[in-house]
């Protein structure tokens, strides 16, 4: 529900994303209790993201670029702490 909530991301079934995503929720668990998770992500354009993680030049895995982005969108930026 998540990624295919929304029409415009159910395009975004990429391994970089769905792989960012599942890395958010396993280090941000208290996410998942949220009540409004699913419609926060459907706020999220996720083939935005994804363009744009793409397009940086900084030798990061677009998955990687991709869940910096998404950390930042749930207010869980800077990250402190182990790597999710």
């Amino acid at each position: 529900m998540l990624v295919t909530g929304d029409p415009g991301n159910a395009g975004e079934l990429y391994a970089d994303v769905l792989k960012a995503v599942s890395r958010l929720l396993v280090g941000n668990p208290d996410l998942v209790r949220r009540p409004s998770l699913v419609e926060d992500f459907n706020a999220i354009d996720l083939g935005a993201l994804r363009r744009g993680a793409r397009s940086m030049k900084y030798g990061m895995a677009t998955s990687d670029e991709i869940l910096v982005a998404l950390r930042m969108q749930f207010g869980l930026w800077p990250y402190r702490g182990e790597a999710a």
